[in-house]
Parts: structure tokens; sequence; C-alpha cells
């Protein structure tokens, strides 16, 4: 019987910035606002101090106190990814332009407001950026998953002012009617990090509600930004992982091989001093993912050599087959241990990955390409549930089963063995039937080509689903298999399944050339299910299983 993984916490808790849509004023002044009494409150919409009325005093952006010593004081400019100042396990993004709605308004005048994900990931834990005038406040949330289940909590915006958990010090504030500053050079006023607890961190969050609870009736809460720690990363510590150039070879220090660089540590790095499209290559046969985000942390030190811009491909096997799936800019990172993300517009399905940098933040000083930690974020992973000791038996949709035992035999399919192969020579509708060990929702399968005759190959397949063994229901009927001469090739298939069955039933219906092929042969077989997490298991609980797998041989 096989045990499965249930689900593991990243081995680093680092909360990456959630690009988010909701806000509903403009509470920062921006940095090419007008100023003194000019400003008038044209810049913004309401303020810390009174809310919606718009006076008093506010945020500005760094660069719009130009007094003497005070040039450097102000929020961080709008779109840039800071490091929390309680720890650079935090990271914020606030938002983009703040000469429009650039924060959440909560007060006894605005109830409720809602923000919505950009990019729809699962998260172990939120955080948002946060606090309030005459504060503190107290503020409900709802967080919304995709399947439509929700789950509730409540945090603490602090006062602006002399609070803990400071995560921005803007050093000043400045009245939005008047251009009067306020507090310049000092440690206020001041953004907060507040965590959020995530009650189901393998679903998908598509929004969080917020709701004003309780506070003064001067009392006006601003949140500025959403962070998370995403819960379905593909790299981790020990996966297969191989330094990549285009073009000459990896050259990397002792201390700072490619392995650093998924090793959920922000203080070791990956540095290549071959600054041809330097990067990593991981393979990861046990899992199939849509992956959603790029997450980068920066080095330790000498900025020049961050990455400037990237490259992510995709395979279902190595043999050369990659595919692009996103590529463009890296933006500048703030500073050191910052951690950032960038979204990925990507559907497919894939269990190999190549991630490069072809440029570095300053080429011409640059010695080598570095970086602190790198990973993706998938909206959906699925893990192979097949292996050597899961219980099969041999399948035809037509005539007796003929394979060719014991050393073509059915058990061959998921030996984890590519060199081996099953042979049925009744090639109508040959496979074969997995009892698994519990039952599963199989949404994925694997298929890897033998060793030799091509004509051999399946053309197509169908998957069928029961409980009892005896009843089974279609899931994906004659599905078509990409022809491909290669030997050992895998090829991987996703499809729509909602329901967990006990048994599965994989055959194949045709074959790739029918006239001159005296059998159906296969290298691999794998199902690739959702693996799902217990209410009553605490996040972060390790089953035992999948990481005793052993990993499918190239």
């Amino acid at each position: 019987m096989m045990l499965v993984a249930i689900w593991c916490a990243p081995l680093q808790a680092a909360y990456i910035p959630i690009s988010i849509t909701g806000y509903n004023q403009d509470m920062i002044v921006e940095s090419v606002a007008l100023t003194g009494a000019s400003l008038a409150g044209t810049a913004t919409t309401a303020s810390m101090d009174v809310g919606a009325s718009n006076s008093q005093k506010s945020w500005y952006e760094i660069g719009y106190n130009t007094n003497t010593g005070q040039t450097t004081t102000g929020l961080p400019s709008g779109g840039v990814t800071v490091a929390s100042e309680a720890g650079v396990d935090h990271s914020f993004r606030l938002a983009d332009d703040y000469t429009a709605a650039n924060a959440v308004l909560l007060d006894s005048s605005h109830t409720t407001a809602s923000l919505t994900l950009s990019n729809p990931l699962a998260y172990s834990s939120l955080s948002v950026l946060t606090s309030s005038g005459h504060g503190p406040g107290t503020i409900g949330y709802t967080i919304h998953y995709a399947d439509g289940t929700t789950s509730t909590g409540t945090f603490n915006s602090n006062d602006w002012f002399n609070s803990s958990t400071t995560a921005i010090t803007a050093h000043g504030r400045v009245d939005v009617q008047t251009g009067a500053f306020d507090s310049e050079g000092t440690s206020n006023p001041r953004l907060y990090q507040a965590d959020l607890a995530v009650a189901n961190p393998q679903k998908n969050i598509t929004s969080v509600d917020l709701a004003y609870i309780t506070g003064q009736a001067s009392t006006h809460t601003a949140v500025m930004a959403l962070s998370g720690v995403p819960s379905k990363t593909i790299f981790s510590s020990g996966d297969s992982i191989a330094a990549y150039n285009s073009s000459g070879t990896p050259s990397s220090p002792t201390a700072e091989q490619v392995s650093n660089a998924i090793d959920g540590d922000i203080n070791t790095k990956y540095l290549n001093s071959n600054k041809t499209d330097p990067g990593l290559t991981v393979t990861n046969d046990y899992q199939m993912s849509v992956v959603k985000s790029l997450i980068l942390t920066s080095a330790n030190d000498a900025p020049q050599r961050d990455p400037a811009s990237y490259v992510i491909q995709g395979s279902n096997d190595l043999s050369g087959a990659w595919t692009n799936i996103s590529s463009g800019a890296v933006p500048t990172f703030t500073g050191r241990h910052v951690s950032m993300s960038i979204d990925i517009a990507n559907t497919d399905l894939y269990s190999h990955y190549r991630v490069y940098f072809p440029s570095v933040a300053n080429d011409a000083t640059a010695n080598s390409m570095q970086i602190a930690e790198v990973n993706l974020a998938a909206s959906q992973i699925l893990r192979d549930v097949t292996g050597p000791g899961t219980i099969v038996t041999v399948y035809n949709s037509s005539g007796t089963p003929d394979p060719k035992e014991p050393t073509e035999g059915i058990a061959k399919a998921i030996d984890n063995d590519p060199t081996t192969k099953y042979l049925n020579f009744n090639k109508v509708g040959a496979g074969l039937t997995f009892e698994l060990s519990q039952a599963f929702t199989v949404q994925g399968v694997g298929i890897r080509t033998a060793n030799d005759s091509p004509e051999r190959d399946p053309a197509s397949f169908t998957l069928q689903g029961s409980n009892d063994g005896v009843n089974f229901t279609d899931i994906v009927t004659d599905m078509a298999i990409d022809p491909i001469s290669t030997r050992f090739y895998n090829r991987n298939y996703a499809f729509d399944n909602d329901t967990a069955y006990l048994y599965y039933r994989l055959f194949f219906p045709t074959v790739a050339n029918d006239a001159t092929a005296n059998s159906m042969q296969v290298g691999e077989i794998q199902l690739f299910a959702v693996i799902p997490t217990p209410a009553a298991l605490p996040a972060g609980l390790l089953m035992l299983g999948l990481a005793a797998m052993r990993r499918r041989s190239h």
C-alpha cells in the first residue's frame, strides 16, 4: 500500500507580495503633486486623520518633501517591493499608481471593502500592510476560496504612531490641504504588518473581504497591501537541480552552488560567473503543475549581479523539448534579501522547469549573476499516485489479454524504470486497471514511450473510474496521444475530473500504426491526482509517503 504526502509547508515562510484590486481611496500624496497651499486636497480623496473628509494629515511619497535633509522621507514609490522593517520574511508592494486609489479605507462610514487577487493562488498565511489614524481599529476578514467556501477571522490595525510590528516607517506626514509637513525625520508615522490565518492552505484564494468592526468614532483604518506565503510552490530542497547556461559551462564557487537557490535559506545564494543566460533546471517526475508566479529573493550583496530579466520554460520530457512559458523584466530589487513575485499567464501543466536570466542589473560592473532563492508558485499541483506498490491488473476492452509475462508484463508499466515496458499482444483496447491505496481525484495521465517499435505506441487513451471495481464511469474517452518517434519520451495529459475514485481503468483504443504493429506497448504510466488536505490535520503536517517514493529515473 502506498502512503501519500498530504501537505508540507514551505521550508521558508516568506510572505510574497500579491497583486490585488479593490482600493477605494487615494490616501497618499504623490511625489509630483502640487506643494504648499496649492495642494488643497487635489492629490488625495481621504486622509488618515479624518477619512473621506480629506483634510489634516496623511501620507506622502518619497521625493515629495524637498526640504533640506528630508528628500528621502515618505512612503516608497508606487509599485516598488520592500522588505518589512519587522523582518525580511515579509515583503510588501504598495499600489502601482499614487495618482489613483491606493488604499482601502475602513471606518464607521466605510464599513466594508474587498480585495480581489489578480492571480488566485493558495497561501498558508496572509499579511496586510495597515495602520489606523486615531487607532487601533479591529477589522474582520472573510477569505473566499475558488471552490466557493470561506473562512473568517479578525486583525488589529494599530495606530499609525508609536506601535509595534512596523513594516514601513515614513518619517513624516503632510496636511493634504495646506501642504504643511509634520513629524519630519522622526520614527513616525508607520505602517504595520498584520498576519491573517488561512484555514484552507491548499485552496486557491480569489478574494478577501474586509469589514470594520470596532474603533473610536474618529478611527480611520487604511489597508495598503496584501502579501502571503504560497503553499503550492513547485521547488523544494532536495529536488533534482542543475545549473544552466545557454552557452558555455556554468561556473559557481563551492559554497554558492545552484542547490542554494532552492534550499529555503535566504542567507545562502546561487552565483554563476557565466553570465550567458545563467539559471537552473529542476526536474520533477512525480508531479505536474500549472505555474502562475515566479518568486525571487535577492542575495546578500552586490546588487549589480541581480537578475534584470527572466525566462521560464516547461517540459514534460528531458530530451530537449522545452516550451517557453513566460519571459520579461525583473523589477529592481530595493534591497538585500527582498522577495518579489511576478505573475505569469499560463494554463499548461508541466513536470520540469527551467528558469534563466538573460540580463543582470548592471552588466558592465557585474562579474556574475546571483540570486538567493528561486521558486515557482502553482495554481494546481497534481502528484503521481502510482508506483511499484500499486495493485494493477491487465485489461483489454475486447478479447483475452495477452501480456508478455513476466519480462514485459503489466507490472513493468509502474516499476519506475522507463527502460522496461508493458507489452500486450492483444492490441484491441489494451491497458490496465489500478487499485489505489485510497480514493483520489485523478486529473492527469503520464504516458512514456517504450524502447523500440514506434508503431506499437498508443495513439489514444480512455480513462474510467470506479469505487467498487465493477461499475466504471468514463472520465476521458479516446483522447489523442501526440505521435512521436522519440523513445523513452514522456507526455503528460490533463483533463477535468471532480470525482475521487479508488479504481481507475486506463486503456488504449488505438495504436500508432495498426497495420504494422503486432502489439501495444508502453514504457511507463502515471496517474496524477489532487492530493487532499484533511481539515483535521494541522497545516504543515507531513504524512509518510510521497517523500519516500522513488523518483522515476530517466
